[in-house]
């Protein structure tokens, strides 16, 4: 469901910005402990799935996270 509005609004946001190529919505792919929201061929953000520390900086269940590379997350949320 969240999913659904964030790519209702984005596609707004593509609309007015960017008409001349396609709008790709985001799709997931649910890990073990992150939910990764792709957008095209690029990791967009995560979304933690646990609590818990990682690098030194809490993270709780439901934080979105910057990518730091394709299979992990950033430090901070």
């Amino acid at each position: 469901m969240w999913l659904d509005k964030v790519n209702e609004k984005r596609k707004e946001h593509w609309d007015k910005n960017f008409s001349y190529k396609p709008y790709t919505p985001l799709t997931i792919s649910k890990g073990k402990k992150y939910i990764k929201l792709i957008d095209e061929s690029s990791v967009w953000a995560f979304v933690s799935m646990w609590e818990g520390v990682l690098k030194g900086s809490l993270v709780c269940k439901g934080d979105l996270l910057k990518p730091a590379s394709w299979n992990q997350p950033a430090k901070h949320s």
